[in-house]
């Protein structure tokens, strides 16, 4: 399996075309601050501000990225039946399924990171953080995002099992990413632990609450803390339904002709 790890991670060097992706949607969110600074804010953009307003962009953006990551990493190999190669040359099915998953899991989990905190550290560092948004509670909504990606990438890892088409899982990332956009309309509401886009949703989404001075400026207080439920049921439920989703994906694999 070590051969197929490493088959993959130098694949994953040579092809241009997601890691254009990569960089695409990393821009996403650099271009939202940056015209949000200077339009809205007069060039101060603190992030909580950034959190507050714009976050879901990037969490959007990672969505397309982490379904056409997984479709080129788990189906890059099926139209030139490399799979079969490794088969045949004494492969078992477990290793070539796993050998696809490891690298796709670990590689696209760091790069989900890079997206995601990127735009908060390049942002803190040119306009600070804020006073109304407690930065240790932020942190760890954002680190709890980590296990419903987590959950996603198992989902698509799946779904390219069955389709065995990296750009049907494009279209599907394209979906995903429309939907989470969307979410202030289709899911204000919904913060349930038992998807992993309402999961999502309810990490990025503060309570809040604003008030006028006496300038008529408004001021907004926001609560981001979690309770041990939430935190707990982020945790539990993403990975019991990763692993089944795993599991899924392997028992369909193993089972299939690969015709």
């Amino acid at each position: 399996m070590k051969d197929i790890v490493r088959s993959q991670l130098y694949q994953l060097r040579k092809e241009r075309m997601i890691w254009l992706v990569f960089i695409g949607v990393l821009l996403i969110p650099f271009i939202g601050i940056l015209a949000e600074g200077v339009i809205n804010c007069e060039g101060d953009y603190p992030t909580q501000t950034y959190l507050s307003d714009m976050s879901i962009i990037s969490i959007s953006g990672s969505l397309m990225f982490v379904f056409s990551f997984t479709g080129f990493v788990c189906c890059g190999d099926f139209g030139d039946k490399t799979s079969n190669y490794e088969i045949m040359t004494g492969h078992r099915r477990i290793e070539v399924y796993f050998g696809r998953v490891i690298p796709c899991l670990a590689v696209g989990v760091i790069c989900f990171i890079i997206i995601i905190y990127a735009p908060i550290i390049v942002n803190t560092a040119m306009h600070g953080w804020g006073n109304q948004l407690d930065m240790g509670q932020t942190l760890l909504r954002y680190t709890l995002l980590i296990f419903p990606i987590i959950r996603i990438f198992c989902t698509a890892i799946f779904i390219s099992f069955v389709v065995k088409n990296a750009y049907i899982l494009m279209a599907v990332g394209y979906g995903a990413f429309v939907l989470s956009g969307m979410g202030a309309v289709f899911f204000k509401e919904g913060k349930s632990l038992f998807l992993g886009l309402t999961n999502i949703n309810m990490l990025c989404m503060f309570d809040s609450w604003s008030t006028y001075g006496l300038e008529g400026n408004e001021n907004y207080i926001y609560d981001a803390s979690l309770s041990a439920g939430q935190i707990s049921g982020t945790i539990i439920v993403s990975l019991v339904v990763s692993v089944i989703f795993l599991y899924l994906g392997y028992v369909f694999f193993h089972t299939d002709d690969l015709n």
